[in-house]
């Protein structure tokens, strides 16, 4: 029962993020917290490392609040 209540919080809070961030920054977030170098994720996306560096910064500005 335990591990239901968290997958149902996990799910929550991953919905709530998703509202706040742009499908990019989402993305790139997914990426950054799976341990992938901004060059890694750049490639994947087909973009650049500042970028990224400039999504990461959005996210950080956004979930602060």
């Amino acid at each position: 029962e335990e591990i239901i209540i968290e997958k149902e919080d996990y799910e929550s809070l991953t919905q709530s993020i998703k509202l706040e961030l742009s499908k990019m920054e989402f993305e790139v977030l997914q990426m950054f917290l799976a341990g992938m170098s901004y060059t890694d994720i750049a490639e994947s996306l087909n973009t650049n490392e500042k970028a990224v560096d400039n999504a990461l910064s959005r996210i950080r500005k956004k979930l602060k609040k």
